[in-house]
């Protein structure tokens, strides 16, 4: 039977390693779409403008949207039995009334959402769609853009003034340059690294 000592070391072994585990790993932001939809979000508080990288939830085109339910209650109504797909690039604006009740069928909650076309006459129809979809964009920022990510049941517009291709180089994943053998040489193992770790948290002299 293993010693109070011998397991006390060992939970705090694994504990260290837990830590030391989520320090040495790094965090990236969402990727960015391939277009970049520009335009105006305005939630249930505030209004962001000259926003960037709109999309619903991720897309910007093939949006899956559902006619609206019949007005007779008692006639069955699926919604994706009749599903009309958007594009952001031919949408004007899209608007959501903040006091609208959800509809649900079967586990999901529904909003309606008007549409206004980016042709002449600005035509408009309106569909369902799913409360819980989010809206992602980059706030505008002196600092840097702030990624924001707003529930549409939380949304009162998204206007899109317009959109251009992405610089490929914002899209596509940059992989970290493998160390030279030189740099190699110098930089310590993670296994070692792991052991100054441990040294340094327990207050151990080298």
């Amino acid at each position: 039977m293993k010693s109070k000592p011998t397991v006390l070391l060992a939970a705090i072994a694994i504990l260290l390693l837990a830590n030391f585990s989520s320090q040495d790993s790094t965090v990236t932001g969402r990727a960015k779409p391939p277009v970049n939809f520009s335009g105006t979000v305005t939630d249930l508080r505030e209004t962001f403008k000259d926003s960037m990288n709109i999309t619903i939830d991720g897309g910007y085109k093939g949006i899956a949207v559902y006619q609206q339910p019949p007005h007779d209650k008692d006639v069955p109504y699926e919604p994706s039995d009749n599903i009309t797909r958007l594009d952001l690039a031919e949408i004007h604006t899209i608007t959501i009334s903040p006091n609208q009740k959800l509809q649900k069928f079967g586990n999901r909650d529904y909003i309606v959402i008007t549409v206004a076309s980016k042709d002449a006459a600005k035509s408009t129809n309106s569909y369902l769609i799913e409360a819980d979809k989010r809206v992602f964009f980059d706030q505008v920022n002196a600092a840097g853009p702030i990624e924001k990510e707003i529930k549409l049941r939380s949304i009162t517009e998204i206007m899109i003034d317009g959109y251009k291709q992405q610089d490929p180089e914002i899209t596509s994943e940059k992989k970290p340059a493998k160390p030279t053998q030189s740099a190699q040489a110098q930089q310590p193992s993670r296994a070692r690294r792991f052991v100054s770790y441990v040294k340094n948290s327990l207050k151990f002299k080298a």
